[in-house]
């Protein structure tokens, strides 16, 4: 399957999970919570936290009171002349339960705009990083979230992130695990591996201009670790949507050592990797 129509599909299956556990809390916080069972402090002007004074062994306590912040952030929000507030600390427990019946009464569709929305850079890391161990696990290597979280600056690998840039995916032999390889990587400095940088991009929007420096600056740090090094580590992008698609030769053109350092979507960065392992 495509691998974009993977990461869609992904995030629409965790945006359903979600809602299913929206409408039970929902629902649970009609007939269980009320004024005197929580504490509230404002955070900011649009965010009111929510402390719950009870217990539950239905929910964890934490996604409750999740909700509860969520729901009367967007009172403020959105609803502040209906509910006639002009501070978000008037909002009570009766308007939460007003708005929340409101929420379940509607269609399915406008109640996901309501649930909590998945971590989009979260999950399209996880199954990006799944789509490659699908096809390099046949030839003796393994992909891996970087843990513990290693970031490159200054041509070394360092657990400091000012400055630099995070290692999303870490990719070896199978019996090479990142934990071991960071724990002393002189001790790899024969060893084939892969240093990866993660981006799922789909369209053109307020943060994308950022996200892309973020991309060339790994790019260029990496190139100062190439210069800097005599090991065998190579670097990728794995740079995912549309956005990324129409930017690839930008990015590409920022690569210095391109015998070590490659930038494309899952598909083109899997043939990659399979390529270095071949020639190595």
């Amino acid at each position: 399957m495509d691998p974009i129509k993977r990461l869609y599909d992904n995030r629409n299956n965790l945006r359903e999970k979600n809602l299913i556990l929206n409408i039970k809390i929902w629902e649970y916080i009609l007939k269980n919570i009320e004024e005197e069972n929580i504490s509230k402090k404002v955070k900011n002007s649009e965010t009111l936290a929510f402390k719950l004074l009870i217990e539950t062994s239905e929910f964890k306590k934490k996604d409750v009171e999740a909700v509860l912040t969520s729901v009367a952030s967007q009172i403020f929000k959105i609803n502040s002349i209906e509910f006639n507030i002009e501070h978000i600390e008037q909002i009570n427990m009766a308007m939460v339960k007003k708005k929340i019946n409101a929420i379940l009464k509607s269609p399915k569709e406008i109640q996901a705009h309501f649930c909590k929305n998945p971590n989009k850079q979260t999950c399209d890391e996880i199954l990006q990083r799944e789509m490659i161990n699908e096809k390099i696990n046949l030839i003796g290597l393994s992909a891996y979230k970087a843990n513990p979280s290693r970031y490159i600056f200054d041509g070394k690998l360092t657990s400091n992130n000012v400055g630099a840039k995070s290692i999303d995916v870490f990719v070896s032999n199978n019996d090479i695990k990142p934990e071991k390889y960071f724990d002393s990587p002189s001790d790899f400095i024969d060893k084939l591996v892969f240093f990866g940088y993660q981006k799922t991009i789909m369209v053109t929007g307020g943060h994308q201009n950022n996200q892309l420096n973020d991309i060339k600056k790994f790019i260029n740090l990496a190139d100062e670790y190439i210069n800097k090094n005599t090991d065998n580590a190579y670097f990728f992008i794995q740079a995912d949507g549309d956005y990324c698609v129409d930017n690839m030769p930008a990015l590409e053109n920022e690569i210095n050592n391109k015998n070590k350092i490659f930038a494309g979507t899952t598909t083109d960065v899997i043939k990659w990797i399979k390529n270095v392992k071949k020639q190595f």
